[in-house]
């Protein structure tokens, strides 16, 4: 975790909001130490948010890689 500063490619981050919080803080310090990423909350959905939500993942993960 001390490292993730040295991350040079756009890093995309989904967080299910239903996770457990432990993720939250997770993603919430990567977030601030990963330079150039991209954070999107999913409500309503876990920690499987693909197979939870695939229709929305796969429009925020097809936005990212269009650079959208």
């Amino acid at each position: 975790m001390g490292r993730v500063s040295e991350i040079q490619a756009p890093t995309l981050l989904v967080l299910g909001l239903l996770d457990m919080p432990d993720l939250a803080g997770i993603v919430a310090h990567l977030e601030e130490h990963i330079p150039n990423s991209s954070r999107v909350d999913i409500p309503g959905v876990a920690h499987m948010v693909n197979l939870e939500a695939p229709d929305r993942f796969n429009e925020v993960l097809l936005g990212f890689l269009g650079g959208s």
